[in-house]
């Protein structure tokens, strides 16, 4: 398996029939490979969903392989590097890292860039996630969050299922992308009562949900659809300025429509539709214009939810091969999960359906 190389971070991947400590060890020696003797500060290993039982053996493997105490990383339903991306068989994929690049808790206070944060499903709570920093990353486990997960750093498992860390060294940068091509224009919320929304822009919530679906491609399923709620005021804007919220009932006899998150009068929401076609050439050309803007990343870590990538692609990850194919031979690691976290224009949220890409830059592009 081959292992691209910046001068200070390398990946590896392996796979094999069973959950076992030397799949680890085999990830972090390809990853130490890339870095040319040099001695690792630390270690991001990802597990497939094989070792959630107990990853143990497998954390102390990577830190005796690396000579490092510092291995942070969770269990997934899937994990990728640059080379491979891998789904249900088991799995290691780790990414080795040197001067001058470290990895430490993160401290929010005068926090500047944002921190990675690792969490089981059980772990996420709104005070944590809206806390002062930015917080970027994913929720370790299957699609379903009932499976079982873990989340470690310095080497062992934690305790309270979520890590949060910081990379020092390096600056970040973040690409968000939904996926979801919108049906209608901003809509303001006339009023809602719980989770039903009863007016949506002076007209009852499912009229304009059947608007929505009447502009929708030919055979769409309602459970691709999706109302996303803008956070900013601005007339433009991007997926970094609105989340998706899944449907939970269309009520045809009360004309409302259900939704999994509380919403005021006075919001600004819009309806959308999941598409596989849309998503991969957003994704692309986000990637094109951040490669104009800012050139090649050092390296770059991809939470992607276990629903998109080669389910949403028919088999294939055309988000994955966006990446390669933009910034080839870029160091890359990631995992398939069951959510991610991203600071978008109101705050830090949690995401369903979406990618999450953080580019890293050396101090040079600071």
């Amino acid at each position: 398996m081959s292992i691209a190389a910046s001068s200070f971070v390398a990946t590896g991947l392996a796979s094999g029939p069973r959950a076992s400590a030397e799949l680890a060890r085999d990830a972090v020696r390809q990853a130490l490979a890339g870095l040319d003797g040099q001695t690792a500060n630390g270690v991001l290993l990802f597990l497939s969903a094989d070792f959630a039982q107990d990853p143990q053996p497998a954390l102390l493997a990577a830190a005796r392989t690396a000579g490092c105490i510092q291995v942070a990383g969770c269990s997934a339903i899937g994990i990728l590097n640059q080379d491979d991306w891998v789904l249900d068989v088991p799995a290691a994929a780790a990414l080795a890292f040197t001067a001058p690049l470290t990895l430490a808790p993160a401290h929010r206070d005068g926090q500047i860039t944002p921190s990675l944060c690792l969490a089981a499903p059980n772990a996420i709570n709104t005070n944590w996630l809206h806390a002062a920093g930015q917080r970027y990353g994913g929720v370790a486990g299957d699609i379903t969050g009932r499976g079982q997960y873990k989340v470690w750093s310095h080497g062992k498992v934690r305790g309270e299922g979520r890590t949060e860390l910081q990379f020092n060294g390096c600056n970040s940068r973040l690409l968000v992308a939904h996926g979801l091509r919108p049906l209608s224009a901003p809509l303001t919320v006339d009023k809602a009562v719980g989770l039903d929304l009863h007016r949506l822009a002076g007209q009852p919530a499912a009229i304009t949900l059947a608007a929505a679906l009447a502009a929708c491609d030919a055979g769409a399923d309602l459970a691709d659809v999706r109302l996303c709620v803008l956070c900013s005021s601005a007339d433009t804007f991007s997926d970094s300025d609105c989340y998706p919220l899944p449907l939970i009932a269309h009520n045809r006899l009360s004309h409302t429509v259900t939704v999994a998150q509380r919403l005021q009068a006075g919001q600004r929401v819009f309806w959308a539709q999941r598409d596989a076609g849309y998503a991969a050439t957003q994704l692309s050309n986000q990637l094109d214009a951040y490669r104009q803007q800012h050139g090649r990343p050092d390296f770059a870590l991809l939470f992607s939810c276990g629903s998109r990538g080669p389910h949403l692609y028919d088999g294939q990850d055309r988000d994955w091969c966006a990446v390669r194919q933009t910034f080839p031979a870029m160091p890359l690691l990631g995992i398939y999960g069951n959510g991610q976290f991203a600071p978008l224009a109101d705050g830090n949220r949690l995401l369903d359906g979406s990618a999450v890409l953080a580019l890293f830059h050396g101090a040079e592009h600071v």
